[in-house]
């Protein structure tokens, strides 16, 4: 079995099924194939109450590798955020 960095792409509520766009991966020729996995196979990590901007940026750079749109969205009005409540 592979050990992946994955990326939740879009969950396919219907079939409890996602598709996972790897970006890591043991396996180099899987890296930039899309490969779907039932839902309770998925280990659905813990959000994070507070994060650092170092943190956001590169949470955004994901977001444009993954061309999603609303998260981009979401973690540039989350640094911003940051960077006003930074500079006082």
């Amino acid at each position: 079995m592979n050990l992946y960095t994955d990326i939740l792409k879009r969950l396919i509520h219907l079939k409890k099924a996602a598709l996972i766009n790897v970006v890591k991966s043991d396996d180099e020729k899987m890296v930039g194939t899309t490969i779907g996995m039932m839902d309770e196979k998925i280990e659905k990590l813990p959000l994070q109450k507070t994060a650092h901007e170092e943190q956001i940026l590169s949470l955004i750079d994901l977001a444009l590798l993954t061309k999603d749109e609303a998260w981009f969205i979401e973690l540039t009005a989350e640094l911003k955020r940051l960077q006003d409540k930074k500079q006082g």
